[in-house]
């Protein structure tokens, strides 16, 4: 029998070896576009997100400077305040983080009812009806002796009609207190004739069945002023928490929010809110009408000394003249990517850019906002 072998064929080692190589290099190639395409992902997604930080940082910032001033020229000038709390705002030029500023705004919140609705079968404080300082029995003209415990006023407190100034002798509702009689300890205000002078004074009794007030001092309270106004003084109920003091600045990249209600009492313990992380810079240049013709003229943006005081704050002069305000805010991403080029904080208003070099990459974001409270005066 004759046996008949056929050809076999196979792939040598070095066809083998060749294959492999090329796998090898599509595997590579593969790697690549996707390691390629996640970082771009990631990038994307840090700009993104830096994009938001900064759009929040400065929709914060926008919403208070638009109330700056509002309602400070009808804002009685209490004797214990300091004369800054009736500026519009108080400016710190690159005296933050890093050379960042500092903006400090003031308003007096705007209500239709300072004290909201109050509960059932109990009136609003805000409608208690104005009194006024009678003089001292002995001198018309001179104020009550210092020594007295009681302020005594020209109204009737018993009288329900025309003026109901018997509610005085009744509780009454204010921001979510309920003021008991007769010792109510509530916020008041005196007022001297033609506006000369105010004080704040705490109301500690409403004696019953009399025109008089009990102003003597307890829990602290040194409300005293009663008896150092001229007679014809006026006294009414007064909420003081609609005057507001917003400040922002930079703490450890965070653009901070300190919000200080009843500037009266302020202790600097009031704690500050982180409003959005990742903040590098903020910076603030004010728009000045020099000329009175409503139109801007004048940017002021500390590139100039001259312009500041030695606090860094704009000249009082300059002041009532500000009627835009532009706001920068400069955030950069919370990583790192070194697979990037490097980068550095750019120059923004009168802060000059950063020598450092570093990894991250930064987002811009400004607006210019009208002052609509400032020269309506």
């Amino acid at each position: 029998m004759e046996s008949t072998f056929k050809d076999q064929s196979g792939f040598t080692l070095l066809e083998m070896l060749v294959a492999a190589m090329l796998g090898l290099v599509v595997i590579t190639a593969a790697l690549g576009v996707l390691n390629s395409s996640q970082l771009s992902y990631n990038v994307q997604e840090d700009i993104a997100a830096v994009q938001q930080d900064v759009r929040m940082a400065r929709t914060f910032i926008e919403r208070d400077v638009i109330m700056a001033g509002a309602g400070l020229g009808d804002f009685p000038r209490l004797a214990g305040l300091p004369a800054e709390a009736f500026s519009a705002f108080t400016f710190d030029n690159n005296g933050g983080e890093n050379g960042s500023d500092i903006l400090t705004i003031r308003y007096v919140v705007p209500s239709s009812d300072v004290c909201g609705p109050p509960p059932s079968g109990i009136g609003s404080c805000a409608d208690l009806p104005k009194l006024t300082l009678k003089p001292d029995k002995k001198d018309p003209t001179a104020a009550m002796p210092i020594t007295a415990a009681v302020a005594i006023v020209n109204e009737d407190l018993n009288a329900t009609s025309p003026i109901d100034y018997n509610a005085w002798d009744r509780d009454c509702y204010c921001d979510g207190v309920t003021y008991t009689q007769p010792q109510p300890h509530m916020n008041g205000i005196i007022i001297a004739p033609g506006g000369a002078m105010a004080d704040e004074v705490v109301i500690t009794q409403v004696i019953a069945n009399s025109s008089k007030l009990g102003n003597h001092p307890v829990l602290d309270y040194a409300n005293k002023v009663l008896n150092k106004y001229p007679p014809g003084s006026t006294i009414m109920f007064f909420n003081f928490e609609p005057l507001e003091e917003i400040r922002y600045y930079l703490q450890d990249g965070a653009l901070m929010r300190l919000h200080e209600k009843d500037l009266r009492n302020s202790t600097g313990t009031t704690t500050p809110n982180p409003v959005v992380e990742h903040i590098e810079d903020i910076q603030f240049a004010f728009g000045l009408d020099t000329d009175d013709d409503n139109l801007i003229d004048t940017w002021i943006n500390g590139e100039d000394a001259d312009d500041f005081d030695a606090d860094g704050d704009l000249k009082d002069a300059d002041k009532p003249l500000v009627r835009a305000l532009r706001i920068s805010v400069l955030g950069r991403t919370a990583k790192a990517r070194r697979e990037l080029a490097p980068d550095r904080r750019p120059a923004l208003e009168d802060h000059p850019a950063a020598e450092a070099t570093d990894f991250h990459r930064r987002r811009l974001s400004q607006v210019t906002v009208a002052l609509r409270n400032m020269g309506l005066n």
